[in-house]
């Protein structure tokens, strides 16, 4: 089966410091999610499978680590 890279982009509103975006981002490395982040802005733009993972799915593994999305 064949799955359709997607790209997305989440605000972070709580997201303070660079440990913070580490954290996030090891986070989703383990769900197979690459990200791009920007601690200035509080985005964190997603690459993912559409069909492995959903929005949905990351939004929760970031609140799930304490911090809040828009």
């Amino acid at each position: 089966m064949l799955f359709k890279k997607k790209k997305a982009t989440i605000k972070v509103t709580t997201m303070k410091c660079a440990n913070c975006a580490k954290r996030i981002e090891n986070a989703l490395k383990e769900r197979n999610v690459s990200t791009k982040i920007n601690l200035e802005t509080k985005e964190v733009e997603l690459y993912f499978k559409d069909g492995i993972i959903t929005v949905d799915e990351v939004k929760k593994i970031i609140t799930d680590l304490g911090y809040e999305v828009a």
